[in-house]
């Protein structure tokens, strides 16, 4: 039965039936860094109709996957990576030149070569193995990637921003000086060697020994850096989406950026949408929300999903930068309304003849959103850890294993990722209150995992809610 949360007009039946008409019968392959991460989109293509999907993919990850007969499976087994951004780096580098194995599966697959491939961030002129990307996005979206090229957006959106500068490298420590509100300053690094998220190229400045590692490690990456003050408040999110006229934001999610302790790193640890800003802050970062898909579409024909990402400070949200693509929070959204919107958005970048009707699409996602919350935080580490899983109980000072026939807050995922170890805490929703912050539950969850299997993260704390 279709869910529809109570609204007059379509539900998620309705985007079933809108994506059968574009897959019906397709060969399709997800091509992604790691393969646990495309395995939700095997059921919504079989519910569309397509046939038996290909996962290619850099590893396999930790996690549960389709069975071979739900989806056949190639890994190319990429060696480990410094960090995530390298590992997608690296996949999308070896997309371009396959190994003979890979190409031999790819062909013994779709001798014809006519199957899409849909992968998480490639370009809209892409090709994978003589295979046509289906849904990937324009050099020029790409570059809005780019934490020191997006201001002059945000200005013609007209939307409130922190003081900001962009400097070279070496005159960082100068704009430090003339933005520093008293939290110390955030440093953003350019886009030079690609596209960059997850707070790979980001520092938080408060010392000259902080200054002194930034310019280090910013500097052998980037040219130059975007130099603001460090914001107060909880990191969030907000999606928007742009087809034609129409324009629609879904609900702000949080971002789990945590801290970590005496260092000018952050650790950035997903998303979820049990949070809930006061109602004129959610209403305004909606509001921000469309008209920068607004300013987008005018600007850069835009089409489908972005993020606007900030920080709902004490004095409101700051935008801090805009990702031209669904972002993590689009998960548990997706998750609670029925509706794939990572496989819709492909098709609203393909601009496909159909009635996308986005506004009944809003209201869907955000009511269906709001009434069932989601999200979960996870962490990379060094160390090739057992594949296992493990439910945890919530104690006065943290977390501890749960005993079995107890009931559990929620289970702990350990495995193997792209470079290393990978915790995956995935909460049992009907046991959190909606309101609240998940960043301080993640921070009890990772000292459990330093403890309990020596993941090394170290001690972290989570973003103060300032307003």
């Amino acid at each position: 039965m279709d869910r529809d949360n109570g609204l007059k007009g379509v539900g998620a039946d309705y985007y079933r039936d809108l994506l059968r008409r574009i897959f019906e019968g397709r060969k399709v392959i997800l091509a992604t860094d790691v393969m646990q991460g495309a395995a939700g989109n095997v059921p919504a293509l079989r519910d569309a109709g397509a046939q038996r999907p290909f996962l290619l993919a850099g590893n396999i990850g930790t996690g549960p996957l389709p069975t071979t007969d739900e989806a056949e499976q190639f890994s190319l087994e990429l060696p480990p990576e410094p960090d995530l951004m390298s590992g997608i780096r690296r996949f999308e580098t070896v997309l371009r030149d396959l190994p003979p194995d890979a190409l031999a599966a790819l062909d013994a697959y779709d001798p014809d070569r006519e199957a899409l491939v849909l992968g998480s961030f490639f370009t809209l002129d892409g090709v994978v193995a003589g295979r046509r990307v289906y849904g990937g996005r324009t050099q020029a979206w790409e570059a809005l990637e780019d934490k020191t090229a997006i201001d002059d957006v945000l200005a013609k959106a007209d939307i409130a921003l922190a003081p900001s500068e962009v400097v070279f490298i070496a005159a960082a420590r100068e704009a430090a000086k003339r933005v520093d509100l008293g939290d110390g300053t955030a440093w953003a690094g350019d886009a030079r060697g690609g596209w960059w998220g997850g707070a790979a190229y980001f520092r938080w400045v408060r010392s000259a020994d902080d200054a002194a590692e930034a310019e280090a490690f910013i500097g052998a990456a980037c040219d130059r850096v975007r130099v603001m003050p460090f914001l107060e408040g909880i990191p969030c999110s907000i999606h928007g989406c742009v087809m034609g006229k129409d324009v629609i934001a879904l609900r702000p999610c949080e971002m789990i950026t945590l801290r970590k302790v005496g260092r000018d790193e952050l650790l950035y640890a997903g998303a979820a949408t049990y949070w809930d800003p006061p109602d004129a802050d959610r209403e305004a970062m909606r509001e921000a929300a469309r008209r920068v898909a607004s300013t987008l579409r005018d600007l850069f024909d835009y089409r489908g999903f972005f993020t606007l990402d900030g920080v709902l400070t004490a004095a409101g949200f700051r935008p801090t930068e805009v990702n031209p693509r669904p972002g993590a929070g689009m998960a548990p959204m997706a998750a609670s309304s029925d509706v794939n919107l990572m496989v819709l958005n492909k098709v609203m970048v393909e601009r496909e003849p159909v009635d996308f009707r986005l506004p009944e699409l809003e209201r869907l996602v955000v009511e269906a959103s709001d009434a069932k919350r989601g999200g979960r935080c996870f962490a990379i580490f060094g160390g090739k850890p057992t594949e296992q899983t493990v439910r945890i109980a919530k104690v006065a000072d943290g977390f501890r294993r749960a005993a079995d026939g107890e009931d559990a807050d929620g289970a702990i995922a350990l495995g193997p990722s792209v470079i290393g170890g990978f915790a995956r805490y995935e909460p049992d929703a009907s046991r959190l209150e909606p309101g609240g912050s998940l960043a301080p539950t993640a921070v009890e969850v990772f000292a459990f995992t330093d403890t309990e299997f020596g993941t090394r993260l170290g001690p972290l704390e989570a973003a103060l809610e300032v307003r």
